[in-house]
């Protein structure tokens, strides 16, 4: 089952083949982040909410193939299922938040009532969410989205099975945001006046050289140099063997190791080097961005490409930081007999 709500980051695009590729896509995310605008990446949980008619309510529904998204999550059920207590936390706040005739009457007017497909996401912070020790507990929307079609769900086809996002603007977010202010909080669309930022990075980045080791072999990497000579050599996309473990050429992971000198031995070093070198320049726009546009301590920022129904983000060095909470992805959920459940009709 594909990510519910795909956020990109630059060099996770389709058929990237090599640094240019990789310069010309930032360089086209920017000249969208200076048009269009850009909106904080909170450090939270995705909480999606839809209405189910079988349960007459509103229901969290993640949007895997899973028993307890097919039937929606709610006050009733949401403790048969084996979900990280950080996630518990936020459902209940979220379920709470919109248990209200205001919110009800909007989301009638955005379809959720007849569609079960249709979804509002909400973002969870509190100081339990992922890396960021938030000040405040709240939850902020993020749009009004459409899931994508599985095996066994109905849904919107997209290429990617994710979903498709309908609405995102500041006046989608602020009538959600009126339907309890005391539970909501903002998290608007900001514009920037600042000007030729991809320009002004690339010519500081040719100030920089990287300096790492690996299994005492000492490596130097001037940025300018090598760009000049490995702009159009394609990225190694091969599986690389480590340890007794396979990496993709743009695992986070084995970048971290490598820039952190954790790498006892990397004898194909010089073939992974142009991946590398993209995950770094990565690392520095994200940090870049981040300083130019926000002076506050954030995961980073989201820009959306509405031409391809796409969106984007830039995290910079954030990605790199261990996470606090458990990872969602090794969360299964509990094998019950659903025959016992009264509250769940049996449908089949």
């Amino acid at each position: 089952m594909s990510k519910l709500i795909q956020v990109k980051h630059p060099y996770q695009v389709n058929n990237l083949k090599n640094l240019n590729d990789y310069l010309m896509t930032i360089k086209y995310l920017t000249n969208l982040l200076q048009k269009e605008g850009f909106v904080e990446k909170k450090d939270g949980i995705l909480i999606p909410v839809r209405w189910s008619i079988k349960n007459n309510s509103f229901v969290v529904d993640r949007g895997t193939d899973l028993t307890r998204d097919i039937y929606g999550i709610d006050e009733k059920n949401i403790d048969y299922y084996k979900i990280p207590i950080e996630l518990k936390i936020g459902i209940r706040y979220v379920l709470n938040a919109v248990n209200n005739n205001d919110f009800f009457k909007l989301a009638e007017t955005f379809g959720l009532i007849k569609n079960e497909q249709r979804f509002i996401a909400f973002e969870f912070v509190n100081g339990l969410t992922n890396k960021i020790d938030n000040k405040i507990i709240s939850c902020y929307p993020i749009g009004l989205f459409i899931r994508g079609n599985s095996d066994i769900r109905e849904g919107v086809y997209t290429k990617t099975g994710n979903a498709q996002l309908i609405d995102n603007s500041n006046n989608f977010c602020e009538s959600i945001y009126n339907t309890n202010r005391d539970k909501f909080s903002l998290n608007k669309i900001k514009k920037t006046d600042k000007i030729n930022i991809f320009e002004n990075f690339i010519s500081d980045i040719n100030k920089y050289s990287i300096d790492i080791e690996i299994a005492g072999t000492k490596y130097s990497i001037n940025l300018k140099s090598f760009l000049q000579d490995s702009l159009l050599k394609n990225f190694n996309k091969k599986k690389i063997s480590l340890h007794n473990k396979k990496y993709s050429n743009f695992s986070v992971e084995l970048y971290s190791k490598i820039k952190n000198n954790q790498i006892n031995e990397f004898i194909n070093f010089n073939e992974y080097k142009t991946s590398f070198v993209c995950l770094y320049i990565n690392e520095l726009y994200g940090d870049y961005l981040k300083a130019l546009l926000f002076n506050n301590n954030i995961e980073g920022l989201v820009i959306q490409d509405k031409k391809n129904n796409l969106l984007y983000k830039f995290t910079g060095s954030f990605n790199l930081i261990e996470s606090k909470i458990n990872k969602e992805n090794v969360v299964k959920e509990e094998k019950l007999n659903y025959n016992n459940f009264s509250f769940i009709p049996r449908t089949f």
